[in-house]
């Protein structure tokens, strides 16, 4: 009996000792805000100036796919007279609602940039965002950043380059 005991409390000290290591750290809270969000600039090198996208805004619709219900529009005059150029769609940006946070509650809905109003227009639709934890470190990654930018899939996994409109 000795023999079968004392092997079995060698292994469990073990993987006690590497579990507790990852389970029960404590990581602080993630600023999901970054890694989960849809970055947009408009193409300055060949397409856009800055007087033509003086009045640039997004429209926020009601996700049908038909992008028929407008629900909110934003306009990014004072970011971008201030020369801030990107076009960051998140949970707070630049729809928050009464203040507080729906995490990831951009992707329920369906949306249109338009640079001015010549009717050039990017339509975004089916956005999917997930991420994780990887393993002890407390990083947080996405493990799928796709959306469909006029009906052309696009894939961003695990980055947050933005996404040149041209």
């Amino acid at each position: 009996m000795k023999k079968i005991l004392f092997p079995a409390a060698i292994y469990v000290l073990l993987t006690t000792s590497c579990f507790d290591e990852c389970t029960f750290k404590t990581c602080a809270a993630a600023d999901f805000n970054i890694p989960n969000s849809l970055v947009f600039v408009f193409d300055f090198d060949s397409t856009y100036t800055d007087d033509e996208v003086e009045n640039a805004h997004i429209i926020k619709y009601t996700k049908n796919g038909a992008f028929s219900q407008a629900l909110d529009t934003f306009y990014f005059t004072e970011q971008f007279n201030n020369d801030d150029y990107l076009m960051a769609l998140s949970h707070t940006n630049p729809f928050a609602s009464n203040g507080t946070i729906n995490l990831n509650s951009y992707k329920a809905f369906d949306y249109i940039i338009k640079p001015n109003a010549t009717g050039t227009e990017y339509k975004l639709a089916d956005i999917v965002i997930k991420g994780e934890f990887s393993d002890c470190d407390c990083i947080y990654t996405n493990t799928e950043k796709t959306f469909k930018l006029n009906n052309t899939e696009i894939n961003r996994n695990g980055s947050n380059i933005q996404v040149v409109l041209d």
